[in-house]
């Protein structure tokens, strides 16, 4: 299973499957923190496999631990980009920040509203559904989110 965070000035990343982490702390051609990828539009990752499943809040401790949080997807543009970036690592979803109590809408890590939302949530009437997961939508172009 691997878990991905991506570390930028907006958050970290965690993929269910692998754990990628990312830092816009860069020059214009390597990250400061060793063992990163750049990139022009999500910053510095990484993707770390483990040989098990994590859980969310033990994905989301590992970016805080690696000095980051969940991403946090806020257009369509680093959506795509973010998931074909963990597509050609074999991995289909990634849990990214948003969360919610029943009733209440989504919020970042911060408690903000999300400012993007794309128009197909997948399970976003399951009050138990609590958390957030970036995925391809059916068509294999754009984006969605399905609710955990």
């Amino acid at each position: 299973m691997l878990t991905v965070c991506l570390k930028t000035i907006t958050g970290v990343l965690i993929i269910i499957g692998s754990l990628v982490c990312g830092s816009q702390v860069m020059s214009k051609s390597q990250c400061s923190t060793p063992g990163y990828i750049r990139d022009s539009l999500l910053g510095c990752y990484k993707i770390v496999l483990y040989p098990t499943a994590v859980t969310y809040d033990e994905g989301r401790h590992a970016c805080v631990n690696d000095g980051g949080q969940l991403f946090l997807v806020n257009s369509a543009e680093k959506g795509v980009h973010l998931i074909k970036a963990i597509r050609s690592e074999m991995i289909t979803s990634a849990v990214i920040q948003g969360s919610r109590g029943p009733e209440s809408s989504w919020f970042d890590e911060h408690g903000n509203p999300l400012s993007y939302l794309p128009s197909l949530i997948e399970n976003k009437d399951d009050e138990e559904a609590t958390k957030l997961i970036l995925k391809f939508a059916p068509d294999n172009i754009n984006i969605m989110f399905s609710a955990i």
